[in-house]
């Protein structure tokens, strides 16, 4: 969701770059504090088989009497947020056989835990696409 109060910040370095070259920027951006909020009151949870994830909300929610929101970070992994910190290590302790039905592993979310499946709109101005390669396509998607 697009939040209009947050801000990018340039850099130092960026300022410099752009002035030297006048073809780039490098902006480095602040995290969004209300986001680590809900993440802290979230499990990171794994799954040894590929799941669709409405039905598997739709049977966690079922399983469970609190309300717990459930995210799909890619590559077998979602993540599911709960109202509070106290909650969430009730569901890993007294949830903890129930969880192990659709996960393998599940931990506190840590910031090292990205989405895998989230797109992002890439333009490049002034490098003409038939000079691309396949790989440098890669390369920067990669990054």
């Amino acid at each position: 969701m697009w939040r209009p109060n947050y801000q990018a910040k340039e850099t130092k370095m960026s300022e410099e770059f752009d002035q030297q070259t006048k073809t780039a920027k490098v902006i480095q951006l602040e995290k969004a504090e209300e986001n680590l909020e809900w993440l802290e009151r979230s499990l990171t949870c794994i799954s040894d088989l590929p799941r669709d994830v409405d039905a598997l909300r739709i049977e966690i929610q079922d399983a469970f009497p609190d309300k717990i929101l459930v995210r799909d970070l890619g590559k077998f992994k979602f993540l599911l947020t709960v109202e509070s910190k106290e909650m969430k290590e009730k569901l890993k302790i007294e949830g903890e056989e129930c969880l192990k039905q659709w996960f393998s592993s599940f931990s506190d979310w840590v910031e090292e835990d990205a989405c895998q499946t989230r797109k992002l709109w890439l333009e490049l101005v002034g490098v003409p696409i038939h000079i691309w390669s396949d790989q440098d396509i890669k390369r920067i998607a990669e990054n």
